[in-house]
């Protein structure tokens, strides 16, 4: 079947600014909303229209294969927990909670705790449009339903601009992408092995952990992990890195192509801005021209979308950036001791440093691939959250970009070459290696999802296991834990800059 490059392009970009209209038009007043919807128009247009300046003019998708990623994809989400239909980690206790809030409560979401008067401020992105399915229908169990559908059609639009941006025509291909997209990960299976190895312990915590031992937590997600605890920092943020790279030599659409990112998450949308300093950088080289540069930076798409959506960004994350918060949620450098730099080391060593050799032959001149290679070296000596989620999700997109180029690897060695005998034998190490690494990393996250199929748990909605609403962390003087009364809110609302400008309705006390 084929399907027109551009119309994949379009529901992308469709799928990631839908929430965030109906965000504005709920949440902020009439003249932010058409503001900001008549920037939004203007810059869609002119980036769909030059979308077939960076692809071909139509895919072509195995009918067969299609069918089969549907299929696959929703029986991967069916077990992560998307819908509610089986048993699902303990992170779902506030996903659950937050969506109910989102249903059941009016737009701006508020929360009153004796003298605390609090404002939602999360990024609610992936939530926003089930949540509005459950209004409609005044029931937070359609919203779940509704949840676990949007998630699909966002996996599958994933599904397909891989495939669209890859240009990849064949069965096998298409076939190996969409078992990629919920097994990847880098080998820490491997890395555990040496780990133990070397110590001659393991301190890991659980299949998900590299290391979690007193201060020191060090951990890059498999892709089905992503999926099962933290949906909604993944799925949009995978689609916008993809699209990224599709345009990451059009300067001039960096902005609206990549700020909504900051709705589905804030670390994710870190780790972005380091892709787009590598896209910048190689641009500036291709390029050599200073003023043309700054000609595409400050292009009207740049400035329209920087004016309009990012100050409203800004002023709503601002109660909760930039309040004052407990010391151990704070940024800080890792707190190695001389010993302890050996498990820094390991952790390149075997999860980071093999991928980026591989990959070095064929992207000598991307800045995209030094960027997300020198993310994934640097993460690790830094920490900020309770389980440093800095480590944990700012390192999303550049594990996507090594996905997506570990994928483009072996489709031009397999199909593209495989009537080719005279190979390097530096090639044919590379991939053999990339295959087995592979198969590393996947191994956790099929554990993971092997335990989830298997197990008799599942605790049914409005069980004790439930939590109804976020409204018993809305408060500083309750302690809950510091990152659940810190994460979700932002306190003192008089003085918040959204809620006296740009909020559509005001708090109520009664």
């Amino acid at each position: 079947m084929k399907i027109k490059s551009r119309l994949i392009t379009a529901a992308g970009i469709f799928y990631i600014y839908l929430p965030l209209i109906a965000f504005l038009l709920r949440w902020t007043n009439i003249l932010t909303s058409v503001i900001c919807m008549a920037a939004a128009a203007l810059c869609i247009i002119r980036i769909i229209k030059n979308s077939n300046n960076c692809s071909e003019d139509t895919i072509y998708i195995e009918p067969f294969i299609f069918i089969g990623a549907i299929l696959f994809f929703c029986w991967i989400g069916y077990y992560a927990g998307w819908g509610r239909f089986v048993d699902q980690t303990d992170d779902w206790r506030k996903h659950n909670a937050l969506l109910a809030d989102l249903v059941n409560r009016k737009w701006p979401v508020y929360y009153v705790n004796g003298d605390d008067h609090s404002m939602l401020v999360y990024y609610i992105g992936q939530y926003i449009i089930p949540a509005l399915a459950g209004k409609i229908f005044r029931s937070v169990r359609i919203a779940e339903t509704a949840l676990y559908i949007w998630n699909e059609i966002g996996l599958i639009l994933v599904f397909l601009n891989i495939i669209n941006y890859l240009k990849i025509k064949n069965f096998q291909g298409q076939l190996i992408c969409m078992l990629m997209i919920p097994f990847f990960s880098v080998p820490l299976w491997l890395s555990e092995l040496i780990l133990k190895r070397l110590t001659g312990i393991n301190m890991m915590g659980s299949i998900r952990w590299f290391y979690d031992y007193h201060y020191i937590k060090l951990q890059y997600s498999n892709n089905y992990t992503l999926l099962r605890w933290v949906f909604q920092q993944t799925i949009t943020i995978w689609l916008i890195t993809v699209l990224f790279m599709k345009y990451k030599d059009r300067l001039e659409y960096y902005v609206p192509l990549l700020l909504p990112a900051v709705m589905y998450g804030l670390f994710g949308f870190i780790g972005i801005i380091f892709l787009a300093a590598g896209g910048l950088f190689e641009m500036i080289l291709k390029i050599k021209n200073g003023s043309r540069i700054l000609k595409k930076i400050f292009s009207p798409e740049n400035i329209c979308t920087a004016l309009t959506w990012g100050l409203v960004f800004l002023a709503y994350y601002s109660g909760n950036i930039f309040s004052e918060k407990p010391e151990v949620l704070g940024f800080s450098l890792m707190p190695y001791q001389n010993e302890s730099y050996s498990i820094y080391f390991i952790f390149i060593f075997t999860n980071v440093i093999p991928y980026t050799l591989i990959l070095l032959p064929g992207h000598r001149k991307d800045g995209v691939y030094y960027a997300s290679a020198l993310t994934l070296i640097l993460l690790p000596l830094f920490t900020m959250g309770m389980f440093n989620d800095l480590v944990m999700r700012s390192s999303i997109p550049a594990l996507f970009v090594f996905m997506v180029y570990l994928l483009e690897l072996l489709n031009d060695h397999f199909i593209i070459h495989k009537a080719q005998k005279n190979l390097s034998v530096m090639r044919k190490i590379g991939v053999s290696a990339a295959v087995i690494l592979l198969l590393c990393g996947a191994h956790f996250a099929m554990v993971e999802l092997s335990d989830t199929v298997y197990t008799d748990e599942y605790h049914e909605p409005g069980k004790a296991f439930d939590l109804d609403s976020l409204q018993s962390y809305a408060s500083r003087t309750e302690i809950v834990r510091e990152d659940l009364n810190y994460n979700y809110f932002a306190y003192d609302i008089e003085d918040n800059l959204f809620y006296k400008f740009i909020a559509r309705k005001k708090i109520r006390y009664e």
